[in-house]
């Protein structure tokens, strides 16, 4: 089932909440857009689900597009793109994703448009 897109700020308040859990990977806190997401963050509850998280690839405040796809806030680094991850929720629950070939530009990548954050990273067809 479809949910709606979430805000930038539901993406903020997810970051916070992991960074006072201890649950951030390291790679998130050097990238050049963490101030600006955290002030967004401190205004709003966090979402339901804070993240999906692999070892080098975070989806922030995601919701499900629809049966194959999860959108949300990425951050990822080089070494993920384009390839399949073992994603787990801060809850432990499991997913296999792919994340996609161009959203990954450096060591670490935020994709953000326009004030709307959407990525769609795609659920790993097993067979």
């Amino acid at each position: 089932m479809a949910e709606k897109p979430r805000p930038p700020s539901e993406a903020g308040a997810a970051l916070l909440e992991l960074l006072e859990r201890n649950l951030l990977p390291g790679f998130v806190l050097d990238g050049p857009w963490l101030a600006d997401l955290e002030a967004q963050g401190r205004s709003v509850s966090p979402p339901p689900r804070l993240c999906w998280a692999a070892e080098d690839a975070i989806l922030l405040a995601p919701y499900r597009v629809d049966a194959g796809h999860w959108g949300g806030f990425l951050v990822a680094q080089a070494s993920a793109a384009g390839q399949a991850r073992e994603f787990a929720s801060e809850t432990g629950e499991l997913l296999a994703l792919r994340v996609p070939a161009d959203a990954v530009q450096g060591r670490a990548f935020a994709a953000a448009q326009a004030g709307a954050v959407l990525v769609m990273v795609s659920r790993e067809n097993s067979g």
